[in-house]
């Protein structure tokens, strides 16, 4: 039965007011969806659209913000790291634009020139921002990789690296400081399959670490402090000591105290000098001068050779870095970045738009069994609600019992306390009988609900008497009664009642987190705020909400029609 009639539909109150009714509905799903919308939005952003709250990310439909986005991407948001790779001075990752055009042949030799560079001028980019839990694309292809080499077993990752994790999602690569003067890798197992590991990935992976960035934020911070600000960026490190006398010395002070030691060549004539130094302090003669990237990591040889280069003759000294080895202006990092972007858009953004969605999936597939309790403790819920509380409300409206109104009114006192209330009450009684982190400790304490079985008798007690009086003639028992002839009848109400008990048991927190505090038993809402507590960003929670609730709205989608049916009809007899 409809709601508005069919006569005088037409006229032009009615007309008025369908279209009242019309525009209320429509403002209540835009209050409901926008909202929705912008959060699905967010979860397919970053950091670099932190103050951006649309409900489309503007890197789907503009290249200049893909652009911006994977230069975020590949430097981990770290606006020193774009500064220094591509020679500019952005204040943030929103002025991060395309660079001019490029000669073609120019970005292709770059390519060639990048990729042959040693292992010591190049360190491996898109490795996460700085906020826990970032989506990283080196970070997966490297669990890929740990995975294949050690067979799915974590436990002999642990015993190759000396290492407890547990799970290949918490491994993380060997620490690198390219731009520390001492720095050089080691020799560990978990150095050496890095280095492997290294090997697998595309040139793109990689950044290229120069030595005017250093040396123009140290004649900036150290050497002349008083300088104009952005005086800085003419000043470029050549391989010899050039210039004005203060520009040698400055040269030779960086090169002496700052500039990585493996980025510093030697000539072979300082060899004499070199055995006078090692001698004066007792130690054994060479015969040639060591390998920079044979030194050990720590120890006597690297103090030595770190100590040599602060006195080695100033004329067999040079510079060594990838800006003296291209020697052909500045080096168009910027531009070869821009050319990726071009050629890959569509895959960058299909890769932007569920990088955070694939975050949050590993995350709780991979921590407990999150899915499964939840799946579990829903499917008890709903079962154990229309079970009690059915039962309990067919015996209030089919028997007329003397203490009936007063069993009532004590289930609906229920509904006046929050259950924040008897919180401590519960899980204290659970304690007592030993049930705690267990689906008994879930599901018993709200197994029967006031409200449900209020609305369960109002429903039934307005069902035909006459049916019940027939099934009573024809020696039907009350269990047969109820099975044949009110369950059928009451489909929408018990829809409605499983909904609400579903939401209930999904949507549990504070109660699942307090009684179930065993991991192993955590619900998906728990892990949720586990991940928010981790240090997870915004993006990645809102990735997280979205996923969510699709559950709940799939089980309202699929039981809508059965709960109107429960709403409308019955007020139409």
């Amino acid at each position: 039965m409809t709601l508005i009639p069919t006569v005088g539909r037409k006229t032009w109150k009615m007309r008025v007011l369908l279209g009242a009714l019309y525009l209320v509905l429509s403002l209540g799903a835009v209050t409901m969806v926008y909202p929705f919308l912008v959060m699905l939005g967010q979860s397919m952003t970053s950091q670099y659209e932190k103050a951006d709250y649309a409900i489309l990310p503007r890197y789907l439909h503009s290249d200049t913000a893909l652009f911006g986005k994977y230069a975020e991407d590949k430097y981990k948001g770290d606006m020193g790291q774009i500064n220094a790779a591509y020679g500019t001075s952005y204040a943030s990752l929103t002025d991060v634009v395309p660079p001019p055009a490029s000669d073609p042949a120019r970005l292709k030799a770059w390519e060639e020139f990048a990729a042959a560079l040693p292992a010591r001028y190049r360190t491996t980019g898109f490795s996460g921002a700085a906020a826990a839990f970032s989506p990283s694309p080196l970070l997966d292809r490297y669990h890929a990789f740990l995975r294949d080499r050690f067979h799915g077993d974590i436990l002999a990752l642990g015993r190759a690296y000396s290492q407890e994790d547990e799970e290949f999602g918490t491994v993380f690569p060997p620490f690198e400081e390219p731009t520390k003067r001492s720095w050089t890798p080691d020799d560990t197992p978990k150095s050496k399959d890095w280095k492997a590991f290294e090997a697998t990935l595309p040139p793109n992976f990689f950044t290229v670490v120069g030595a005017d960035p250093l040396y123009q934020k140290w004649l900036k911070e150290e050497a002349h402090p008083e300088g104009a600000a952005g005086a800085y960026a003419a000043f470029h490190l050549t391989a010899r000591p050039e210039g004005s006398a203060t520009q040698r010395k400055d040269w030779e002070a960086f090169v002496r105290s700052k500039l990585p030691f493996r980025a510093i060549a030697v000539a072979p004539t300082a060899l004499p000098a070199y055995s006078a130094y090692l001698k004066a302090r007792g130690k054994p003669l060479v015969t040639a001068l060591p390998d920079p990237d044979t030194l050990p990591a720590a120890g006597a040889p690297l103090l030595d050779w770190l100590g040599f280069l602060k006195v080695a003759p100033l004329s067999s000294l040079s510079v060594d870095t990838p800006e003296t080895r291209w020697n052909r202006g500045a080096m168009p990092v910027q531009a070869s970045d821009w050319a990726y972007v071009q050629e890959h858009r569509a895959a960058l953004r299909q890769d932007f738009v569920t990088r955070n969605y694939s975050l949050v999936i590993q995350y709780i597939l991979l921590h407990g069994r999150a899915v499964w309790v939840t799946v579990i403790y829903c499917l008890l819920a709903v079962l154990t609600t229309l079970v009690v509380n059915p039962l309990c409300a067919y015996a209030l409206s089919r028997y007329n019992l003397p203490y009936g109104s007063g069993v009532l009114l004590f289930l609906l006192a229920t509904m006046s306390f929050p259950s924040e209330v008897s919180l401590i009450q519960n899980f204290l009684l659970l304690k007592q009988f030993g049930l705690l982190n267990s689906f008994a400790a879930l599901i018993l304490p709200g197994a029967a609900s006031g409200y449900s079985i209020f609305l369960l008798k109002g429903f039934f007690d307005s069902l035909p008497r006459e049916l019940y009086e027939a099934g009573t003639l024809d020696g039907a028992s009350e269990l047969r009664m109820f099975w044949t002839i009110t369950l059928p009848l009451s489909r929408p109400i018990f829809a409605y009642i499983g909904l609400a008990s579903f939401t209930a048991a999904y949507g549990s927190f504070l109660y699942a987190m307090t009684t179930c505090q065993d991991h192993h038993m955590w619900t998906l809402m728990v892990w949720v705020y586990e991940l928010q507590t981790s240090g997870a960003p915004q993006y990645v929670m809102m990735a997280a909400l979205t996923l969510a609730t699709i559950p709940t709205l799939l089980v309202f989608v699929f039981a809508q029609k059965i709960m109107l049916r429960g709403i409308i009809l019955p007020s139409f007899k």
